[in-house]
């Protein structure tokens, strides 16, 4: 995309990233609240449920979210070396700084969630 020197157009593409990235986030909070709670809409699943939906849609929705943010600051990193303008190299700049904070974030705080939703599970499994 050589030229790209268009800060409307960046701030859109921002505005969509963080509207996919919002939708990616609902998406992970659901099923985190499904296995912290073990009601899928409304209704008590078993807890052996609650440990496939821990080992594959929850710790997918981890994978989705970090993928996410990886491409979306590689994305601007390649945006900012084709920009025109000492101004938009810079936006492109900053929002990729914002994904991979983002993507390293998850990476650090995945492991805790995991292992405070495993607890959970067991002791749902105890009960």
């Amino acid at each position: 995309m050589a030229g790209f020197s268009s800060v409307g157009s960046m701030i859109a593409s921002m505005a969509l990233n963080l509207a996919v990235y919002h939708l990616f986030d609902r998406w992970f909070h659901d099923r985190l609240e499904t296995i912290a709670t073990g009601l899928v809409r409304g209704v008590q699943v078993p807890s052996e449920h609650r440990r496939l939906l821990l080992h594959t849609s929850w710790m997918e929705s981890v994978t989705v979210q970090i993928s996410f943010l990886t491409l979306s600051a590689y994305g601007w990193v390649q945006l900012s070396g084709t920009a025109s303008t000492e101004g938009t190299r810079v936006f492109a700049q900053l929002f990729a700084f914002f994904a991979a904070m983002g993507a390293l974030g998850w990476l650090a705080l995945a492991p805790f969630w995991y292992f405070r939703l495993r607890r959970v599970v067991r002791r749902a499994e105890s009960d």
